[in-house]
């Protein structure tokens, strides 16, 4: 890392940070004291940490690390890991008015969350969002949480709004991802994502920052950067149009003047998204209204603008459109004559394109 002065003339300090294996810094924040704060992760496990820093130890493949250098950039003031047993990585920083530094990235299973935490890290995951906010000192957790869906996440960037609030970017493959009741957009966009991965190895190590390009069907549809692992991972929206089944993926590296071009196959399944229909029971009195009510939802959130059909005994009544929530409801006039007691409804969802169909049942009494 380096810094120059003001007018960009002049190197006031430059130091490398690292251990004996891959280290890789990814984002920098500075105070007005004019320390600076660095974090990114590392395979090293004997990356350069201080007495009393919440990690000492790499506890996966790869950790975040996070550094507080001296204004001077002579010493580091802290130096710590934070991680769980995969491989975790920071992308992004931001250091508060108060000294505590928040950071935001990929992890997996066993990344540390506190009690609080939105979301814990799933058991066997591997590419999920985090966000963590570590005290002034080095030496504490002070909020940690995972953010994802079904799928795979990266937080990229984050800053702190005026009101307090934490600003969190980044990408995900998942449908299912959490949104809030007033989201501008409650469904990923497109066709279905899917994220494409090649691992690049010499031998049994894996070769970081090489580019591997990677074609559907012959055809292709985007490039990754290798991260230190040798693993390349593209998010690829498949066309609304692509048709279900099994499609070819290539995974091409040109090779460059240390490595030998080399590629690699497999497959991408494209399939529907499963869908999960709950009808509520309802009640009424004969010759009036009852309200008919299923909840649409695909990876426990709702899905909403599909069309719901009801029926009472077996006979179609009447359908409604899902909301926001995934919830369609349909007021359904109780004939006169109808006996009084239990009667079977079922709600059913045809599916589309995109969604599997699903039904239930309720009753109304």
């Amino acid at each position: 890392m380096a810094k120059l002065n003001n007018d960009l003339t002049t190197l006031v300090y430059c130091t490398y940070v690292g251990g004996s294996s891959d280290d890789y810094l990814t984002a920098v924040g500075v105070e007005s004291s004019g320390c600076a704060y660095v974090t990114g992760y590392s395979d090293s496990n004997n990356y350069p940490t201080t007495a009393g820093a919440f990690s000492r130890t790499l506890a996966g493949g790869s950790d975040v690390v996070v550094t507080k250098v001296a204004a001077d950039g002579r010493s580091f003031i802290y130096s710590t890991y934070i991680g769980g047993v995969r491989y975790d990585q920071a992308n992004a920083i931001y250091v508060s008015p108060s000294g505590s530094v928040w950071v935001a990235g990929t992890t997996g299973e066993g990344y540390p969350v506190t009690p609080d935490a939105f979301q814990t890290a799933p058991a066997g995951s591997t590419a999920v969002s985090f966000v963590t906010n570590l005290n002034s000192a080095g030496s504490a957790i002070s909020y940690s949480s995972c953010l994802y869906g079904s799928r795979t996440e990266t937080a990229r960037s984050l800053t702190m709004g005026t009101d307090g609030g934490l600003v969190i970017v980044g990408d995900t493959t998942s449908p299912d991802f959490p949104v809030s009741s007033g989201a501008f957009q409650k469904t990923a966009g497109g066709g279905l994502d899917a994220s494409l991965t090649a691992t690049l190895k010499s031998g049994s190590t894996g070769i970081s920052g090489e580019t591997v390009e990677f074609k559907v069907d012959g055809t292709a549809v985007g490039t990754a950067i290798t991260n230190a692992s040798g693993v390349a991972t593209f998010s690829y929206t498949v066309p609304a149009n692509a048709a279900l089944g099994s499609h070819t993926i290539v995974a091409s590296f040109a090779g460059d003047t240390d490595y030998a071009a080399s590629s690699g196959s497999g497959s991408l399944t494209v399939s529907k998204i499963t869908t999960s229909l709950a009808a509520a029971d309802a009640s009424g009195v004969i010759g009036s209204s009852a309200t008919l009510t299923a909840t649409l939802t695909a990876g426990g959130s709702g899905v909403s603008g599909k069309t719901i059909s009801f029926t009472v005994d077996g006979a179609t009544v009447g359908s409604g459109t899902t909301d926001a929530s995934g919830v369609a409801s349909f007021s359904y006039s109780i004939p006169s004559g109808t006996a009084a007691g239990d009667h079977a409804v079922a709600a059913s969802f045809d599916g589309d394109t995109t969604y599997e169909s699903s039904s239930a049942t309720a009753t109304l009494t």
